[in-house]
């Protein structure tokens, strides 16, 4: 099964994921999303504050145009030397730890951390591959944090009210 990629060594194991979770909504979503904008829209002219209101109209943008777009399926591949996600190399040295949160269905996640305080957690969807077998592919190379326990706020917001 191992074979070899250039320069970044052997492949350990692949899988292909959506690049975010894509969500069924409704004409009551659509509704409430709309009154809940409208009524933080209104409030924000009435109390002269434009600066929310330029957020409030940022936030609808994105949210009605992410609501629309398909997600791209990328690959991940873990190699000897890293990671490798579509493209985008991370190389062992750069990730200080990792931790799955395996709670099927809802929460099937693999979290990166990097050693730079700049970048943000990596979140990855372990779809379909073994995460047993993940994890025991990465204790090779890198520190597992075993505090983490539940998936990130973001996640469970996004996966709760659909965003």
């Amino acid at each position: 099964m191992p074979e070899n990629t250039p320069d970044r060594g052997k492949k350990l194991i692949s899988w292909k994921f959506p690049e975010f979770q894509e969500h069924r909504r409704g004409k009551v979503w659509y509704t409430v999303f709309l009154l809940i904008g409208a009524l933080s829209a209104l409030y924000a002219v009435m109390t002269a504050n434009f600066l929310f209101l330029m957020m409030i109209i940022i936030i609808w943008a994105v949210i009605l145009i992410t609501a629309r777009r398909k997600p791209l399926i990328l690959k991940l591949t873990i190699t000897e030397d890293g990671l490798e996600v579509e493209n985008r190399f991370y190389s062992f040295d750069s990730i200080a730890k990792f931790w799955l949160i395996y709670k099927p269905p809802e929460s099937k996640y693999l979290y990166l951390n990097f050693k730079s305080n700049l970048r943000p957690d990596l979140v990855i969807q372990l779809e379909n591959a073994n995460p047993v077998k993940v994890r025991d592919i990465l204790l090779n190379y890198l520190k597992e944090d075993p505090t983490k326990e539940d998936e990130s706020l973001s996640e469970v917001l996004s996966r709760d009210y659909k965003l």
